[in-house]
């Protein structure tokens, strides 16, 4: 089982540092493709020094992608999950950060269950300083959850559906 985390970012570099290292802190590895819609704040130029010092190493680079001009969100995602080589892809906005052992619980819910087409993890809400604010529920075993595709955007936002970012 293959993961691949693909973080979306716009000239917020502070903030996709933390984001980066969080996927490379991973206890279960995973690829890292990131998507740039056209930052002017140095994102491009940190991005290549990480990945170049990260193959110094010996250790995974990280894959690059940078859009002329900022083409959305959206499109920032689908090119990211174009570019993915896994299996399965943890989405992440640049201000978003993984627990160390995210990829790790998520791959072995999916292993639990290899039906599964969908698998999402609990988020917490944090303020500037990482003090918690909020936290989804948790959907704990053995509870199942069918939501029917027309509701999951909606009751996510209503913060019904127990799901951070899938």
């Amino acid at each position: 089982m293959k993961f691949s985390v693909v973080i979306t970012t716009y000239n917020r570099l502070d903030l996709l540092k933390r984001a980066i290292e969080s996927a490379l802190a991973q206890t279960f590895p995973c690829e890292i493709v990131i998507v740039d819609n056209g930052s002017s704040d140095g994102t491009e130029d940190y991005v290549q020094e990480r990945s170049e010092a990260l193959t110094r190493a010996g250790e995974q680079s990280l894959v690059y992608h940078r859009n002329s001009d900022n083409r959305g969100h959206s499109k920032a995602v689908n090119k990211g999950v174009e570019l993915a080589s896994g299996d399965w892809i943890k989405l992440l906005d640049d201000d978003d950060y993984l627990a160390r052992n995210c990829i790790e619980e998520m791959a072995n819910a999916i292993a639990l269950h290899p039906k599964a087409v969908i698998c999402s993890c609990q988020s917490a809400q944090v303020d500037t300083l990482g003090a918690e604010l909020s936290v989804t529920r948790q959907v704990g075993s053995p509870q199942r959850l069918y939501i029917a595709q027309e509701d999951i955007h909606y009751g996510m936002l209503l913060e019904m559906v127990p799901f951070g970012t899938p």
